[in-house]
């Protein structure tokens, strides 16, 4: 990449404009200026632009109101690179004011892009606005921008890593309680489908296995649980079941009794019970993060201590019943 000084020109790089949906592994960055040549310069500098592993996806907002609908509308964008100066003098200062407070959007980084140093002193406006960054346009050449969008990028994934692993441990901890509630192992096991697919951030779609002890056949593995469209499967033997690749993930966690990561699913290992060993798949699950990973093998280790306090309650009932 060249340390030429960026040249406002009015051509666009081919990758401005893509969606989410064409380059699902991106960041996303939105460009607030009121110039067009500034969007078409800033795109055409990063064309190609590679950083920590994806591409770059643009986002475009002439003004500060337009910008706000689409900070809005996009919890997912990493960086905002702001003019100050656009419907008002202080239009991107006031922005960042009502990023963090109205939107409540910490997470995003804001570097403040200025041709009017004057208009907006360096120093006052990193003490008093919550911003990541301050550049002049003037001085912005294309290394010192890819650097730039590098550092706030970084930023922006290991915060978004630390708020995972902070909501997942909430989600782990409410999930323990709420399963101890629930009565028998199959109501049990359910809310473990449901808790785990909110923990990956999936679609309640599951189901859990059990394979009893000595049986190595898939139709002597039964379904007990199961969410979302699985729940026609529930009490039938796993051999009903006719997504093959699903069947080939449970048989190989029950098998190898550890966890499997498949393209859009994962089983995993829930220990062995009374019944037998236990594994539950769940759908809709794909790039999970070492991060991810290690909550779901805290997550699976406790259950398995849970169920065996399940098991216990389930024959103290069946005893206390029959006395009656």
């Amino acid at each position: 990449m060249s340390d030429d000084l960026m040249r406002f020109s009015k051509e666009d790089g081919d990758d401005a404009g893509k969606s989410a949906m064409d380059r699902p592994l991106s960041w996303k960055v939105l460009i607030t200026d009121d110039e067009q040549d500034v969007h078409s310069a800033t795109a055409f500098a990063l064309r190609n632009t590679n950083i920590l592993g994806r591409g770059l996806e643009f986002l475009h907002a002439k003004s500060a109101a337009e910008a706000f609908r689409l900070l809005r509308d996009h919890d997912d964008i990493a960086v905002v690179l702001l003019d100050v100066v656009m419907e008002t003098p202080n239009a991107g200062l006031d922005l960042v004011a009502k990023i963090r407070n109205e939107l409540g959007n910490h997470e995003v980084r804001i570097i403040l892009r200025t041709g009017q140093p004057n208009q907006a002193p360096e120093i006052e406006v990193i003490r008093d606005y919550d911003i990541n960054d301050y550049k002049l346009k003037s001085e912005l050449t294309q290394n010192k921008l890819y650097a730039a969008l590098t550092t706030a990028i970084r930023s922006y994934q290991q915060i978004k890593v630390i708020e995972s692993g902070r909501l997942g441990l909430m989600k782990m901890i409410s999930a323990c309680s709420d399963l101890m509630t629930r009565k028998g192992l199959s109501d049990f096991a359910e809310g473990v489908i449901i808790q785990l697919t909110a923990l990956l951030s999936a679609p309640p779609e599951g189901l859990i296995c059990v394979r009893r002890h000595g049986d190595q056949e898939q139709s002597e593995t039964d379904i007990i649980a199961a969410a979302g469209h699985y729940r026609v499967l529930m009490e039938h033997p796993l051999i009903e079941l006719d997504e093959d690749t699903v069947k080939k993930l449970i048989l190989e966690s029950l098998e190898n009794q550890k966890n499997v990561f498949g393209e859009s699913g994962a089983a995993l290992y829930l220990g062995r019970t009374e019944r037998g060993d236990m594994s539950c798949y769940v759908s809709g699950v794909s790039g999970v993060r070492d991060t991810e990973r290690q909550l779901l093998e805290i997550f699976v280790n406790k259950f398995s201590v849970l169920v065996g306090h399940v098991h216990e309650l389930e024959t103290l009932r069946e005893r206390a019943e029959k006395k009656h």
